[in-house]
């Protein structure tokens, strides 16, 4: 080839590299894709990542299917454990519902290898219960950005059929893993009932082990969680006294982001939430194959996880949008956050507890809206026509599901067979637990509660919502000076009152779970020959039934 046609040639490749240049500024992508149009992230007072968060693509509306470009980029790494209330992740992944994010989801059984990975920043999110995460929160750098699932069931306390409520437990000699939910559990309980660890005998050992030691009558009491509730509460001397489905709110999993990852990768936060909620209304409207898909990349059969599912309940928009709120209302991230740091420095498990409004990121879950949670996406493929998927006209609801148990120990959790949780034993009718409350007030013959006795009342209400399925009586008693039958009256008008005002100021306590009754001087707990047994016979009692 001459030096002239050569440098001929050169010209003509220069012009139509300044053509194609000029038809892309012009027209943009090839195919009419849209360019994401950013919106503000909802910032907070808790370490909101803010800047621009991308919304999901496509057209807008509560039906209709889009195809989305396939995962690429930088890698948004997820560390988790072999547990169905993560499954919906694989769902999101395989489906595409991530958008163009590319998400990476290790199972990581081995407590100490998982947090190793996050802390030393080969993973970007990690899944934990919301109790040890506030163990863990001061060396765990991060905020809780997605509550996954709930124990609704999952979990329970198996005592002897001689041990008759939780008040009985004192003097128990109990099994139950040290530093895991079980022992959050246990504590929270103890702590409702007036008593402690200190009133309690202690042997820690893991779930399995904790069942077996109570099958063998080693122990009195063991917590533990499935499928060892079972095995325990169903041997010959054993019964289930309480479980995670009658103590609501408590065992959670969250989703953990580190603090650098907010800040600089807020777009790709956001996108992998809002695959979280749209795996989990596809799940919703196609539950055979979303089981499917959690069973193949967990390595479960699909009964285990129909199974596991059976004992938590899965948390959608609604129900991750009234927990990740500012408040400290009773049952919300804070609340629950603090009461768990709170019995792990009581328990010596950490010095200082991290204040829970410093734990979580709210902008994330508060930035998703319904209509992007109906809009699925179906990741694009080599073949000519993706499949489509239904989407229905209806907003997202939670399915049941089971809370995972996460380890605090340096060992593997094993993959175990679940099966069904059985009824808790404990018969229709019986008392399974006596509240500790300080006195309550009241003007001086009088059912008028005394304004400083309704913060007594406020904490009371706070702890009372955890108890949705069970019954709550106050019983209302007086000393004997008087009218017996006044004193009877007077009573009954005393715990109407105290009823009055837990459904007026608590309204997730149900109108029909919460019986008011007055014994007048019926029962007394001290002599009413002095002043200190009548003072002592003038109460307030929260009786807690099944």
């Amino acid at each position: 080839m001459s030096l002239f046609c050569y440098k001929k040639f050169t010209v003509i490749l220069i012009i139509l590299l300044f053509i194609s240049i000029f038809t892309m500024a012009c027209f943009g992508p090839k195919g009419g894709q849209k360019t994401p149009v950013a919106v503000e992230t909802p910032s907070g007072d808790t370490g909101d990542a803010g800047g621009d968060i991308t919304p999901p693509t496509g057209t807008t509306g509560t039906t209709g299917t889009t195809v989305t470009k396939p995962p690429s980029g930088k890698v948004f790494n997820v560390v988790i454990v072999t547990w169905p209330g993560f499954g919906p992740l694989f769902v999101a992944k395989e489906k595409g519902f991530f958008d163009d994010l590319n998400v990476d989801i290790t199972i990581m059984d081995d407590t100490v290898a998982r947090r190793s990975a996050y802390t030393g920043k080969k993973a970007d999110a990690i899944a934990e219960t919301l109790d040890s995460f506030a163990s863990v929160a001061s060396t765990i750098k991060g905020k809780a950005i997605l509550k996954t699932d709930e124990s609704c069931g999952g979990d329970g306390l198996v005592v002897k059929k001689s041990i008759q409520t939780i008040n009985d437990l004192k003097g128990k000699t109990i099994a139950f893993p040290q530093g895991l939910p079980s022992h959050f559990f246990l504590i929270y309980l103890l702590n409702f009932s007036g008593l402690s660890s200190k009133d309690i005998k202690p042997q820690y050992m893991e779930p399995e082990p904790a069942a077996k030691a109570f099958i063998a009558g080693k122990v009195d009491a063991c917590v533990t969680w499935e499928p060892f509730l079972t095995e325990a509460g169903t041997s010959p001397n054993g019964e289930i006294l309480m479980t995670s489905a009658d103590a609501q709110g408590l065992i959670m999993d969250i989703i953990v982001v580190r603090d650098d990852v907010i800040k600089d990768r807020p777009k790709d936060i956001q996108k992998f939430v809002t695959g979280w909620f749209r795996a989990l209304e596809y799940c919703k409207k196609n539950p055979a194959d979303g089981n499917k898909i959690m069973a193949k990349d967990l390595s479960l059969s699909e009964d285990d996880v129909n199974a596991m599912l059976s004992g938590i309940k899965l948390a959608d928009l609604e129900a991750n949008k009234a927990f990740l709120v500012k408040a400290k209302d009773p049952g919300q991230f804070v609340d629950i956050f603090d009461t768990a740091g709170s019995i792990w420095k009581d328990e010596g498990l950490i010095k200082e507890p991290v204040s829970g409004e410093k734990a979580y990121n709210q902008g994330f879950v508060q930035a998703v809206k319904p209509e992007m949670v109906l809009q699925i996406q179906v990741k694009a493929t080599e073949v000519p026509a993706p499949t489509e998927v239904a989407v229905a006209d209806t907003p997202v609801v939670e399915e049941p599901t089971e809370a995972p148990p996460l380890t605090e120990v340096p060992t593997a959790k094993p993959v175990v067979k679940p099966t069904l949780k059985p009824t808790p034993s404990k018969p229709k009718g019986e008392e399974i637990a006596k509240m500790k409350v300080r006195p309550i007030h009241f003007a001086t013959g009088s059912s008028e509660i005394a304004e400083d006795s309704k913060y007594i009342l406020d904490e009371i209400g706070k702890q009372l919502i955890h108890f949705p399925n069970l019954y709550i009586r106050v019983e209302g008693h007086t000393d004997s000076v008087g009218d017996p039958g006044m004193n009877l009256q007077l009573s009954q008008e005393r715990a109407g009152s105290v009823k009055k005002y837990l459904l007026k100021n608590f309204p997730k306590i149900k109108k029909d779970h919460l019986i008011a009754k007055g014994y007048g001087d019926k029962k007394p707990v001290a002599s009413n020959d002095t002043d200190q047994g009548r003072a002592k016979n003038r109460r307030t009692e929260f009786i807690i039934i099944r």
